[in-house]
């Protein structure tokens, strides 16, 4: 059997291989970008056996599997290692961020072994990318007044550009800005080394940004990825709290500028967090992902 290895970049193309295994994921945790960036505070690690891929996180020292990555006539033999490496780590078994239909794959392939409760606070947020770019109709009155005052202050002073690596240490002030008046900032500590891998890796990545000028500075950035030939992926967003029409103008024309020709953008989970919540639906989401969380059944 293999040994578990944290995610590094140079295990980019060979994870990246393996994800396509099922192309019709949709799910946010499961882009090479995203296992990266969150291996600093998550501790994701990886193993590779024969036919399948396992993935596992310890946040707060505590196990969790994301999905295994097999073909089918792997898929028994792929949960039943996850399940005894579990062990042999001294902890139960648990698998989170699994969608329904992988879910769906479980239970075909081991009846009544597990026990699958709902994760709604995982749930990935997908929006027309139509919507997010045009801000048509009534429902979208608010955002569109956000980006007219904007405009009506910093028309003149604006500029959007994509983003580049020279903007890199801009931008992790823009986030450490917004850090310092969040009112537990040390709860955050693990996202700010995501949002550094992610600009400063961006490169490597493969990721796309784009980033709001005024007067010639950064002042909102947003990074995202194309998961597959419909839909993109927002990673980050943050912007200068003190503009904070900004939001709706970096939502707006990341979209715009990156991923116009697709039909889907997904913008992630909420994390049961309230404001998150109440910005994501605030968007008016066309659908949502489910995910659902495994232990192993008391038989």
């Amino acid at each position: 059997m293999g040994s578990f290895e944290p995610v590094s970049l140079g295990d980019k193309d060979r994870i990246t291989s393996l994800l396509r295994m099922f192309p019709h994921n949709e799910a946010s945790e499961y882009t090479f970008t995203n296992l990266f960036i969150w291996e600093g505070t998550d501790k994701i690690e990886w193993m590779e056996e024969d036919g399948f891929a396992l993935f596992r996180t310890w946040p707060q020292g505590t196990l969790h599997y994301l999905i295994a990555y097999a073909e089918a006539d792997r898929l028994h033999a792929a949960l039943e290692t996850a399940i005894t490496t579990a062990a042999q780590a001294g902890q139960p078994f648990s698998m989170h961020s699994i969608p329904e239909w992988y879910r769906d794959m479980m239970m075909e392939c081991m009846p009544n072994r597990f026990r699958f409760e709902r994760e709604a606070r995982l749930d990935d947020y997908i929006y027309h990318s139509t919507d997010l770019i045009s801000l048509a109709g009534k429902k979208y009155q608010s955002k569109r007044n956000h980006i007219n005052r904007f405009m009506n202050v910093y028309g003149r002073r604006y500029a959007y550009a994509p983003y580049a690596l020279h903007m890199a240490d801009d931008c992790m002030m823009i986030y450490d800005h917004w850090l310092q008046t969040h009112q537990e900032p040390e709860a955050l500590h693990g996202e700010r080394e995501s949002v550094r891998r992610a600009l400063y890796h961006a490169d490597v990545l493969d990721v796309v940004g784009g980033v709001i000028l005024v007067d010639d500075k950064p002042e909102a950035f947003s990074i995202g990825e194309r998961l597959n030939e419909e839909m993109a992926i927002i990673h980050i967003e943050k912007a200068n709290l003190k503009i904070p029409e900004l939001f709706s103008l970096i939502n707006r024309d990341f979209a715009a500028n990156a991923f116009s020709d697709l039909k889907w953008i997904n913008r992630e989970e909420d994390m049961g967090d309230e404001g998150l919540w109440k910005a994501k639906q605030s968007y008016h989401p066309a659908r949502m992902i489910e995910k659902y969380h495994a232990t192993i059944t008391d038989d």
